[in-house]
């Protein structure tokens, strides 16, 4: 039976809470800070879409306090389908994805932390979307010049217990909740000549020395735009 460290919550809580976040003037980016095209998706539309959207961009919307628990309104993390449908998103926004991380399910909350880098000319703005129990909690975004956002993305597949390609099961494992927990990583890229799809197994592991290292440095300097129950000016 696969081990899940349920004090994966934990850890990421005393590194965020650990880490400071720039005032906002500091932290620039040209992109917009939510997506502009098209209309938005009506209220008791397509939960899925209202999602993509949230996790795209940084600033929070009158959906984001509504996504609150699992049901008719709430949106299941298939961290597959997100990483196949996601692009078409971003571009329907008029934003290009550069890569996209997910961490999770994990702890007894089914929590996820979800990153996705856009393009923002010769940087990459990574925007944060915490996303515990189908709630989203907190939403946050950094910019990185585009070669610190490969390197770090480079570091983070290259850890010795990160696999190239996606994952696979037998014929005879189809649920798709069971195969959604059977691992807790996937990271993909896009922009060539480093694209490529990785997953992991990550809290089945001892050591996550240089795990924790790499988000702690992603964390470090982001601005919060939204905290459950409270929008952030930005």
């Amino acid at each position: 039976m696969r081990v899940v460290r349920s004090w994966y919550s934990v850890i990421l809580f005393m590194l965020m809470a650990g880490t400071s976040c720039r005032p906002s003037e500091e932290v620039h980016s040209s992109l917009p800070r939510r997506c502009l095209a098209g209309s938005p998706p009506a209220p008791g539309g397509p939960v899925k879409e209202v999602f993509y959207r949230e996790i795209l961009f940084p600033a929070a919307t009158l959906f984001t306090p509504q996504f609150g628990s699992y049901g008719p309104k709430g949106y299941g993390v298939n961290k597959l389908e997100m990483a196949s449908e996601l692009p078409a998103v971003a571009d329907s926004c008029g934003v290009e994805l550069l890569a996209l991380v997910i961490v999770g399910p994990a702890g007894l909350l089914w929590s996820y932390d979800i990153f996705t880098f856009l393009r923002d000319g010769k940087a990459a703005q990574v925007n944060l979307t915490m996303y515990p129990h189908a709630r989203i909690t907190e939403k946050r975004f950094r910019t990185l010049a585009q070669v610190e956002a490969e390197k770090w993305l480079d570091d983070l597949v290259h850890l010795p217990y990160v696999r190239a390609g996606q994952p696979t099961w037998p014929d005879t494992l189809s649920d798709r909740l069971t195969r959604e927990f059977s691992y807790d990583f996937l990271a993909l890229k896009w922009d060539e000549p480093n694209a490529g799809t990785w997953h992991a197994s990550v809290f089945e592991e001892e050591d996550l020395t240089d795990f924790q290292r790499l988000f702690s440095s992603l964390y470090e300097g982001m601005v919060d735009t939204y905290i459950h129950g409270h929008f952030q000016e930005h």
